[in-house]
């Protein structure tokens, strides 16, 4: 799930099809972490305008980690 940024920021061309601008997104993303499907919302990637193909930058992914870590500790408490 995902929609469009209101921002028009566009980060530059898509490193996969060099024929799109990447836009900034809001996504969600389901990981299957111990057996068990965990879902981030809210998460901020940079999607292509052509191949809709998502780049993930470095701080979002840890950002992901850091939510699945304190929704798993919530869970055991």
């Amino acid at each position: 799930m995902s929609s469009r940024s209101t921002k028009p920021t566009s980060k530059g061309a898509c490193p996969e099809c060099g024929r799109g601008q990447l836009f900034p997104v809001v996504a969600s993303r389901t990981y299957d972490i111990k057996g068990r499907r965990v879902r981030v919302d809210g998460l901020l990637p940079w999607e292509c305008e052509a191949c809709h193909k998502r780049v993930w930058p470095n701080a979002e992914v840890q950002r992901a980690r850091e939510i699945i870590a304190l929704k798993i500790q919530k869970a055991a408490a």
